[in-house]
């Protein structure tokens, strides 16, 4: 899956927080089994912005995880 968020001429900082915000909304309504991994995108260019991997705990609950290390801004 992948998600197309933000410009390559927004700062670093505020593409994190976009993919942030879209993970917390997404976390909400996704369903899923096991593990998803979702790709962050720049909307103009295609620049990775970051990868995140939703899991479920053992209660159901999900939670992320957003690795900005493999970004290629």
């Amino acid at each position: 899956m992948e998600i197309r968020i933000g410009k390559t001429s927004d700062c670093i900082s505020q593409l994190e927080s976009l993919c942030i915000v879209k993970a917390e909304e997404m976390s909400k309504t996704i369903d899923f089994s096991g593990e998803l991994v979702v790709s962050f995108w720049t909307e103009d260019f295609p620049e990775l912005i970051g990868m995140c991997k939703f899991s479920k705990e053992s209660d159901g609950t999900i939670v992320f995880d957003i690795d900005f290390s493999q970004s290629t801004l």
